[in-house]
């Protein structure tokens, strides 16, 4: 913490520390409005760090009741609804490629070095890459038609 008067300030250098130049003299106005400034960035960024966890609990919020809509949408054989407010959503499935982790990567190589200690590079590399397709589900929120 800065202590407000005559101080001297110092670089910090591989060889030595070494005066640069003498703060100027700072006045209890100076002091009072630095003081403030520094008040309002702390209640500013405590703002901010609510909104924030506000944010990610209505974001859980959000996905707990798409995973529901989802389910709904998917039993009914629903594709798309459209709200009173004229705001539209869309069930999508998509195929992907499931996630390649680094674990899975290790234990396939484990496994392939040790099975087919003779294959080729390419060989190898396609088993350990290879990957399944897997369906993704999502919900898609439209733009209104005008």
């Amino acid at each position: 913490m800065a202590d407000i008067g005559n101080h001297t300030t110092y670089r910090h250098s591989e060889a030595e520390n070494y005066p640069i130049n003498p703060s100027p003299q700072l006045d209890k106005e100076m002091g009072l409005k630095l003081k403030e400034k520094v008040r309002m960035f702390i209640d500013t960024d405590n703002i901010i760090r609510k909104l924030k966890e506000a944010a990610k609990e209505q974001t859980r919020k959000r996905n707990k009741l798409m995973q529901e809509i989802l389910e709904f949408m998917e039993n009914y054989n629903i594709e798309d609804l459209k709200s009173s407010d004229g705001v539209r959503l869309r069930f999508k499935r998509t195929q992907v490629k499931e996630p390649l982790s680094a674990k899975m990567i290790k234990e396939r190589m484990d496994h392939e070095l040790e099975k087919y200690p003779y294959k080729s590079k390419e060989e190898i590399e396609k088993c350990i890459f290879e990957r399944d397709m897997m369906e993704k589900k999502c919900l898609r929120r439209l733009k209104a038609r005008e």
